[in-house]
């Protein structure tokens, strides 16, 4: 049997594939804009400067990590 005609008997299981379809997307964009983002910043920063930034985010998301485990 036609998977398409199968998808197309059973509407749940279409609007699954079409949600999961726009998720997908969506991650996908914004992963590419992060990327592109990130690379820009980089490169206006430069080498030192975004050291300093990466090392302030590692910072901030091990400790964010750690309290929110302690305050939970």
């Amino acid at each position: 049997m036609n998977i398409r005609k199968l998808i197309s008997k059973n509407k749940d299981i279409e609007k699954i594939i079409n949600n999961s379809g726009w998720l997908l997307f969506d991650k996908l964009c914004r992963l590419g804009i992060g990327l592109i983002v990130s690379a820009w910043v980089a490169r206006y920063l430069g080498p030192h400067e975004y050291g300093k930034l990466a090392f302030a985010l590692a910072y901030l998301a091990f400790f964010s990590g750690s309290l929110y485990s302690w305050f939970r």
